[in-house]
């Protein structure tokens, strides 16, 4: 049950913090039994609707790349594969990048969810380009289902500053789905960093 640990730690502090009438004793009414703690921790491990909007991106998909080093500069373009897979019960979709960038061979990790905390479409990222784990992209579902739009921070690796994220994955199909990515530089200039269409290989 070590697994279990983490999440009730999380949990325990929703409990406490429910508001109870002024006569009854507030250590007691704050301390959820092993009943609650264990009900709460069957519902946040629970993929919902949400979740099964990723589903349509399960699979193996061939990826053509488009990449911007700067406002105004040159699109380098290159191409990939990407492995989508769920993984931990079906809570989170793992993505595994092979391809090549700047004519290095490039990998990377990707983990995307829907957080039930948070109530908020979540992603990370790792690669094979640096030390840096990019902070949890957080964001929200179009209404039409269709587009998933992530917010993150992360360092600039040439200025030391922070640098903004938006990410943006639209769905286009059962076999199609593209990924765009904008950067706002420490001073303020936003552009295109990034663009990959993903085609499902058969």
């Amino acid at each position: 049950m070590q697994h279990v640990l983490p999440a009730l730690l999380v949990c325990i502090p929703l409990f406490a913090c429910q508001s109870v009438p002024d006569e009854v004793n507030v250590q007691e009414a704050s301390a959820p039994t092993q009943a609650e703690m264990m009900t709460m921790m069957k519902e946040l491990a629970a993929p919902n609707e949400n979740h099964k909007v990723l589903d349509v991106m399960v699979g193996t998909f061939d990826a053509s790349i488009k990449m911007w080093m700067g406002p105004g500069a040159e699109a380098s373009e290159s191409s990939g594969s990407m492995v989508n897979k769920w993984v931990l019960g079906g809570l989170f979709l793992e993505g595994l990048m092979v391809g090549e960038l700047m004519d290095a061979p490039f990998e990377g990790i990707s983990h995307t969810g829907y957080d039930k905390l948070r109530g908020a479409f979540v992603g990370s990222w790792i690669d094979n380009m640096g030390t840096q784990m990019m902070d949890v992209g957080v964001g929200t579902l179009s209404a039409d289902g269709k587009t998933i739009t992530l917010h993150r921070t992360v360092i600039d690796a040439m200025t030391g500053g922070e640098s903004e994220m938006t990410e943006i994955t639209k769905i286009i199909d059962e076999d199609h789905h593209e990924f765009t990515m904008f950067t706002t530089t420490p001073d303020g200039v936003e552009f295109k960093t990034l663009e990959i269409l993903y085609t499902r290989r058969r």
